[in-house]
């Protein structure tokens, strides 16, 4: 399985370049901004005990058949909203992928321009900086597009 990762600024054309680049359908995608993790699934106060179960629910009705996964920035602000831990949610996602399959992360750089004065906001910005840092460690190969041009820069 090839590890492949593809980051860039908001609305730089990193979906479309790994679609035509990787000739990735719909069907193969997972968007964390349409997914229902983010409306259906939310922890809340009352169900932080239950999270585990929820997440694992999640991940066995979603993930299944998917090799790629889009605004996973918005991932990780499921996760820091939720108390969820980022790094091991994902490691469970990517124990369900199929071992022959390339896998194609794609995660908005959020990390550039004003420092937000919500203690959330900032928060969320430090777990999706360490959780691209940590993506890109592990990955076989690292694209950053801009302006729907892909750069290898590992």
């Amino acid at each position: 399985m090839s590890y492949i990762f593809i980051t860039g600024g908001a609305y730089q054309g990193k979906l479309a370049y790994v679609q035509e680049y990787y000739n990735i359908s719909d069907d193969d995608i997972l968007d964390f901004e349409k997914s229902d993790i983010d409306r259906e699934n939310d922890v809340g106060e009352n169900a932080k005990k239950n999270k585990e179960d929820v997440v694992e629910k999640w991940l066995t009705d979603s993930v299944k058949d998917k090799k790629c996964f889009y605004h996973c920035h918005l991932f990780v602000k499921w996760a820091v909203k939720n108390g969820v831990d980022v790094i091991s949610t994902w490691e469970k996602i990517v124990s369900l992928l199929c071992e022959s399959e390339d896998c194609y992360v794609i995660m908005d750089e959020i990390g550039n321009g004003i420092i937000p004065l919500d203690r959330f906001e900032r928060n969320y910005r430090e777990q999706a900086g360490i959780f691209g840092c940590y993506l890109a460690r592990r990955a076989d190969e690292v694209i950053r597009v801009i302006c729907g041009i892909g750069n290898r820069i590992k």
